[in-house]
């Protein structure tokens, strides 16, 4: 027994050699890369031009152009992302009566049949289908856009036709008309409004008994917890958004507010971020925070209302189940309804929303498996619960029929057949 506890102490020493010796070099092509990120972001700033209608270090007080083309964007394709296009476009068009102009963007003609692309353009015009895929890299960019997924959205801001752009999520749904908001005095005076998440920056909120410090690592991706690492900002010598004695909410990027021109550095340094998703997916769930980053690299103002979102869900077994997120407006009245887990499907029953609660997220961060919510608890457990506000419930109302009128038109629509699941497992860990 003497020989044991030696034999055993060397066996773990070489073990732990081992995985220096092959941590170490992983380590250090990591630091390497994220400084060439960093120093390569760094001089794009640098090389940006000072643009005659936005300002460095302060807020834009000009008013922009009165001829300026106002419009919508959206990102869809695919079966899912068009049904949802297709419900948030007939609100829009028929619920809130809004004729402004909207592109869709969407990426190959595997996520946009010829027949959507007619059917869209004919059922909801003034509306311009275009093929991310297709288009040149913006000027001053060496990066196309990636087939699909949230870098797209940052593309469409640049390559957008419109000077003045509401960019929706498919599944962002407006709660009233849209076209007061490009004259509020808050998107007027900086010309960017953006709207918070539902959680405070990770750095102030994890979860230590159940995930650790698994969102604040600088390996895996941001996917794993949807939410931002903020070490980010220290490796791009920015300040933190939040501290201890100033507290900011994530950016939730259903809805954004931009005036193209006038923040148009801001616009190329968030594509020229999104270009390079394979490194700032370890920071960053898709292209949230990489708005705010691009404006703190562009030296322009960053402007994000204060009140964060409401939780809009159903009620079974005494569980609140949160299904969507109500964003508000600058007038406290509900403008947004993101429906971050009831997404209109064509293949999928209309699942109601019922309640409402303005508890904070109890499960925030949260692994992928417990996407099913955005906020789970017991009804006896929440603060507050009540009925959906009348004009949600107006606006509830016309989407169950929307869902009932897609599902209808599946056939006319011509939407892209369902993509077949390929099980990735396998039977050897290896």
């Amino acid at each position: 027994m003497s020989y044991l506890a030696p034999f055993a102490f060397l066996v773990v020493g070489l073990l732990a050699l081992v995985w220096l010796a092959l941590a170490l070099p992983r380590y250090f092509r990591f630091v390497r890369q994220r400084k060439a990120i960093g120093n390569e972001l760094r001089l794009f700033a640098l090389s940006l031009p000072v643009r005659p209608n936005s300002s460095k270090g302060g807020e834009v007080d000009s008013a922009p152009p009165g001829d300026s083309v106002r419009g919508i964007v959206l990102c869809a394709g695919g079966r899912g992302l068009l049904s949802q296009a297709y419900s948030n476009l007939d609100a829009i068009r028929r619920f809130h009566g809004c004729q402004l102009p909207v592109e869709l963007f969407y990426s190959g003609s595997a996520e946009m049949s010829e027949s959507s692309r007619s059917f869209f353009e004919s059922e909801f015009a003034p509306l311009r289908c275009i093929d991310g895929r297709a288009l040149p890299a913006p000027e001053g960019h060496t990066h196309s856009p990636v087939p699909a997924g949230f870098p797209l959205k940052a593309f469409a801001l640049l390559a957008s036709e419109f000077d003045e752009v509401l960019m929706l999520d498919a599944d962002s749904v407006p709660v009233r008309p849209p076209e007061p908001l490009f004259d509020s005095p808050e998107y007027r005076r900086t010309g960017n409004l953006f709207w918070p998440d539902s959680a405070l920056l990770s750095v102030l909120v994890h979860h230590p008994r159940r995930f650790g410090n698994l969102s604040l690592r600088d390996f895996g991706t941001a996917s794993a917890v949807q939410t931002v690492n903020p070490r980010i900002y220290d490796y791009l010598d920015l300040p933190r958004p939040a501290t201890l004695d100033r507290i900011d909410y994530e950016t939730e990027a259903g809805q954004v507010l931009i005036h193209r021109h006038r923040v148009r550095n801001a616009l190329d340094m968030a594509w020229a971020i999104n270009a390079r998703a394979s490194f700032f997916d370890r920071y960053l769930y898709g292209d949230k925070d990489t708005y705010r980053i691009a404006f703190g690299l562009s030296d322009l103002p960053f402007n994000q209302l204060r009140r964060a979102p409401d939780h809009l869900g159903e009620i079974s077994d005494g569980i609140f189940r949160g299904r969507a997120f109500l964003q508000y407006g600058s007038d406290g009245e509900p403008f947004f309804l993101h429906q971050t887990h009831r997404k209109p499907h064509v293949d999928m029953d209309w699942a109601p929303l019922t309640h409402l609660t303005r508890d904070p997220a109890v499960d925030h961060p949260r692994p992928r498996i417990e996407r099913d919510a955005t906020l789970l608890a017991r009804v006896d457990d929440l603060n507050s619960l009540e009925s959906l506000p009348e004009s949600v419930d107006r606006l509830e109302s016309f989407l169950c029929e929307s869902h009932q009128r897609l599902r209808e038109r599946a056939d006319e629509i011509g939407l892209p057949l369902p993509k077949v699941s390929r099980d990735r497992r396998r039977i050897l860990p290896f």
